[in-house]
């Protein structure tokens, strides 16, 4: 194996020619109508795309927002811009075109933010592990036909590059103003792009918040985020709720407005910890000590049995109180991840399925344990996953992909070691899922 890789990183033609097979497959999947994610198609989640962009042609915003037949989880800024931007807005084909080449910047400007953050590693690493981005079932169906869910990662991205960015001014210079109001334009369209990205201003505020010495910049920080926040309070109010009137009437178990509040859906849990854990697995190749030191040195502390016996708890809890049987047949039809999907391919057995299931759930708490007993500050970032999924229904994977991937090369501490040999290991391990999905939704 050594042998191989030694072979690769010493001949720049096939080095090169690896580096760019994600970015031929982004190309293949668009040529072929790739679907790997399930929801594309055109009887897939473009059909109300197509019935949304014909509501936006014939009317004005204000209408359009408000028309009975407007459906979508996410604000309408994209269509909104695509409206009055995209000249191609009125040809749904070459609309899909348009998402598919803004799609295509997603891992160039990954690739921007990672070469700031890590200057002295190889420019082609970098490139090769940005591409983990055209790898992601979600990211390449999306951009595949004409859905509005990269838009929000890509501004999370260059919310964090000019974070990156700002750190080389001084307070009230010309470069810091620049760059601080780009962060709080970006970081505030993750919002109104997709909701589930209210991390991404949370963060920026507070990071750029506690690194001001000036109050009075602190007072402009906190005034423009709540002035760019207004127009969606406005929708919250108009909609009555966080979504449009027909996406809430079609999904009445999701809780999109405070009278649904008693709707928790404590069970997500267990299935966040285990789609979260499937995106952190490959990153024990990337951690400064190995893994076997760390789970010595784990099971050293008291914490971990104190972890260890919370997480029996919770499972317990799930065992007395939810009929596992009609919770995963009656109501959930669709979503709950990768190891729900493999439950269901595995056996029959209501009974194998829920002990596979709730075996998974310790196992995935333990992981993520592991990997973030020394940066429990880190750990809070995941929190905020955990939280959302309590008010979501159905639990859909692609709510975490490729989300937790770029949480943890951008905002976690848990990198430490980046090299030819991880990052291939990463790239091969998403390859690999992402045959999978092509397959199980073929």
């Amino acid at each position: 194996m050594n042998k191989i890789f030694y072979k690769i990183n010493n001949n720049n033609f096939l080095l090169n020619l690896v580096f760019l097979l994600p970015l031929i497959s982004f190309f293949f999947g668009f040529l072929i109508d790739e679907n790997a994610a399930g929801g594309g198609g055109y009887n897939g989640d473009s059909s109300w795309m197509r019935k949304n962009i014909e509501i936006f042609i014939k009317n004005n915003f204000f209408d359009s927002i408000n028309h009975p037949d407007f459906f979508g989880n996410r604000p309408p800024l994209a269509m909104l811009l695509h409206k009055y931007l995209n000249p191609f807005f009125f040809d749904f084909e070459k609309y899909r075109a348009t998402v598919f080449f803004l799609s295509l910047t997603g891992p160039i400007f990954f690739f921007i933010y990672l070469n700031l953050k890590f200057k002295s590693l190889d420019k082609r690493i970098l490139f090769f592990l940005a591409s983990i981005l055209y790898l992601s079932p979600y990211y390449r169906t999306s951009a595949f036909w004409g859905l509005d869910e990269n838009y929000s990662i890509i501004t999370f991205i260059l919310s964090f590059i000019f974070i990156e960015k700002i750190k080389k001014f001084q307070e009230s210079t010309i470069g810091f103003y620049y760059n601080f109001f780009l962060i709080i334009l970006f970081s505030s369209m993750s919002v109104y792009f997709d909701q589930k990205f209210l991390f991404v201003p949370l963060i920026c505020f507070l990071l750029i918040f506690f690194s001001l010495k000036k109050n009075f910049i602190k007072l402009i920080l906190l005034l423009t985020y709540l002035l760019l926040s207004i127009p969606y309070i406005y929708l919250i109010i108009n909609w009555k709720g966080i979504v449009p009137n027909a996406t809430q009437l079609a999904n009445p178990k999701t809780i999109t407005h405070i009278e649904n509040i008693s709707k928790l859906y404590f069970i997500h849990i267990g299935y966040s910890a285990t789609i979260i854990a499937f995106y952190i697995f490959p990153f024990i190749f990337f951690l400064k000590n190995n893994i076997l030191k760390i789970i010595e040195k784990a099971l050293r502390q008291k914490n971990f049995y104190f972890f260890f016996l919370i997480s029996l708890l919770y499972i317990f809890y799930l065992y007395f109180f939810f009929n596992f049987k009609n919770f995963t047949t009656d109501e959930y039809w669709v979503g709950l991840g990768v190891v729900h999907k493999l439950s269901l391919k595995i056996t029959d057995s209501f009974l194998i399925r829920e002990i596979f299931t709730y075996f998974f759930f310790l196992l995935s708490f333990i992981l993520i344990f592991f990997l973030f007993y020394n940066n429990k500050f880190d750990f809070l970032y995941l929190i905020y996953f955990f939280f959302i999924s309590l008010f979501v229904w159905p639990l859909m994977q692609e709510y975490f992909d490729p989300v937790i991937t770029l949480v943890t090369l951008i905002m976690i501490k848990l990198v430490k070691k980046i090299n030819f040999f991880n990052v291939l290991l990463l790239l091969f391990y998403h390859t690999l899922f992402l045959i999978i999905a092509i397959n199980y939704y073929s």
